[in-house]
Parts: C-alpha cells; sequence; structure tokens
C-alpha cells in the first residue's frame, strides 16, 4: 500500500511540474511606458537629438514617443500626438505588433525594444 502511494505521489508531482514547464511556453506579456530613446531614419538626414532641439528652438512642445502595454494583449503607439491601438504577441526576444491589420515585428533586448516602421528605426526603453 505504501508503495503505491508512493508511486502515486510521484506521478502527481510529475504532472504539476510538466504543467507548470507548459504555462511558461505561452506568450510572455509585457507591462508600462517605454519611451522612445533613439530613431533613425533610412536617409539618415537628422539625429533624433537634432530633431527634437528643432522643435524646441521653434517653441514646439516634444512628447517622446512612447510604447505603453495595457494588459496581457493591448498596447498604445504614441508619435507627435498622433496614436495606434493594437495588439502584441512575445516569442522569445521577438515581438509582433498588429494594428489596423498590419504587423510590424520588433526585437526585444532586457528593457529595450527595437521597431523598424516605415524605414524608421525606433528604439524605445522601459522607463
Amino acid at each position: 500500500m505504501k508503495s503505491n502511494t508512493k508511486k502515486i505521489i510521484a506521478v502527481l508531482l510529475v504532472l504539476m511540474l510538466s504543467l507548470s514547464v507548459l504555462s511558461a511556453c505561452g506568450g510572455e506579456t509585457l507591462s508600462g511606458k517605454y519611451i522612445c530613446i533613439d530613431m533613425v531614419s533610412e536617409d539618415d538626414e537628422m539625429s533624433y537629438a537634432d530633431l527634437k532641439a528643432l522643435m524646441s528652438f521653434a517653441e514646439e512642445e516634444w512628447v517622446d514617443p512612447y510604447l505603453e502595454f495595457l494588459d496581457g494583449e493591448n498596447f498604445k503607439i504614441e508619435f507627435m500626438d498622433e496614436g495606434e491601438n493594437g495588439t502584441y504577441k512575445v516569442n522569445g526576444n521577438s515581438i509582433d505588433l498588429t494594428s489596423d491589420g498590419e504587423t510590424i515585428t520588433g526585437k526585444i533586448d532586457g528593457k529595450k525594444i527595437t521597431l523598424e516602421i516605415e524605414g524608421t528605426k525606433m528604439v524605445f526603453e522601459k522607463k
């Protein structure tokens, strides 16, 4: 009787460990706000710092673009008073952002996310 109890406990422990490993295989979720720290366009005519300085010189209020993760699947991206909402999915160090039927794939590196949008590479960092 004792050997059967030990076997049952061993099987239950294996099942519990297997379930915890499988649940970790699902998509990771992100949270909070990631602020744009760098932006480089294909033509590379102006650096991100130059753009911010120009806006300041023109007495225009500059608000750093940001990427905000609202919950386990939704995001918001804001740039120059224009925003987009959509859904996201994380797979390892890759992230897919989907809005209005278009998907952009980016790279996650620690607290940074790099996206390429219409020829412009944007680097966001979690704040």
